[in-house]
């Protein structure tokens, strides 16, 4: 935990005023942006490490947007913009990443204080449902959807979350998608259904459970 609280710690630093030529007085900037989901996703972090990252998705503060300025990690890419006010971000994104990240704690309390954006687009997967199926994080899906989350919710191309679990062969997140009631034959922009992902994919336990429509992951 001692990586996660530096990493978090040098996250915190960055306020509204950062750019790249100032990015040489945080050394361990980039390190930090890419890697410290990785180091904080524990079921048992410090109280501090909650707070901290807690303060990070403050949507009230700079944190946030200066953390995904330096390393989207919905997109993979580093420093799309020279500087932080030309890379808006939008309160409501706070939770899509918090799914997108697998942190379930974290969502539970972004969500408590704003329910609202369960519901909203939030990164290029689409909602926070679509971001949490698309990782396979069966904790994210199972909260968003015990707090209202329609199953076959859209995104502006037309994926439904088991067409995100599908086409990344996760088995389990299919099998809770079907449990609650995802549209096997949703159809896609362009037709495709959760079967055609899988079958692209190669997922070929994953197409023996969508072909069957029976959830097959056992706890």
């Amino acid at each position: 935990m001692l990586l996660a609280q530096a990493c978090l710690t040098t996250l915190l630093q960055l306020d509204e005023d950062i750019h790249k030529d100032r990015l040489g007085k945080f050394p361990l900037a980039f390190y930090a942006a890419q890697y410290w989901v990785e180091h904080a996703k524990s079921e048992n972090i410090s109280p501090q490490i909650r707070y901290d990252i807690e303060q990070l998705f403050d949507a009230t503060k700079p944190h946030f947007r200066a953390w995904i300025w330096i390393y989207d990690i919905d997109r993979g890419k580093e420093l799309s913009a020279k500087d932080l006010n030309e890379r808006p971000l939008e309160p409501e994104q706070g939770l899509y990443y918090a799914a997108l990240c697998g942190l379930r704690g974290l969502a539970e309390h972004l969500i408590s204080i704003s329910p609202q954006d369960i519901h909203l687009k939030g990164g290029q997967r689409g909602t926070p449902l679509h971001a949490a199926s698309y990782c396979g994080h069966a904790k994210l899906i199972h909260l968003l959807i015990a707090h209202g989350v329609d199953a076959n919710v859209q995104s502006e191309s037309r994926w439904t979350p088991l067409h995100d679990a599908s086409s990344m062969g996760h088995l389990e997140a299919v099998d809770l998608l079907l449990q609650h009631n995802a549209d096997l034959n949703a159809k896609d922009g362009s037709s495709w259904t959760p079967l055609h992902f899988a079958a692209a994919g190669g997922h070929l336990k994953l197409c023996n459970c969508s072909l069957s429509a029976e959830p097959t992951y056992t706890h």
